[in-house]
């Protein structure tokens, strides 16, 4: 259980560093590195990619809301059929970097487990 968070919070911290000089794809790719290399089991490594991502990219979006007082948000949201829901575009996009990270992550291992 130390380990899952140890590996949760090392990936939200590389993917955050590396989205912030970067692309945005460079963060799953650090759950795939992290999970490369720690040894692990491929739940646990899908688990920590997916909840890595969705911590660092429900803070971004949440932090992207907030500073725009929800103005950029809304614009956003009318673009989809969301009705203009702040909640559920930041949902949305949670949900897609989190599977991004758990998919990437379970890659990760899977090639560990090839070596």
């Amino acid at each position: 259980m130390k380990t899952f968070f140890i590996k949760l919070i090392l990936i939200a911290g590389l993917a955050w560093l590396a989205q912030y000089f970067t692309v945005w794809y460079a963060g799953p790719l650090m759950a795939l590195l992290v999970n490369l290399f720690w040894k692990g089991s491929s739940s646990q490594a899908f688990f920590t990619g997916f909840f890595g991502l969705a911590l660092l990219w429900f803070g971004l979006a949440f932090y992207a809301d907030m500073s725009t007082d929800g103005i950029l948000t809304v614009k956003i949201a009318h673009i989809f059929p969301l009705g203009g829901s702040r909640a559920a575009l930041i949902a949305i996009t949670t949900f897609i970097g989190s599977l991004c990270g758990g998919l990437c992550g379970w890659t990760g291992a899977l090639i560990r487990g090839l070596r």
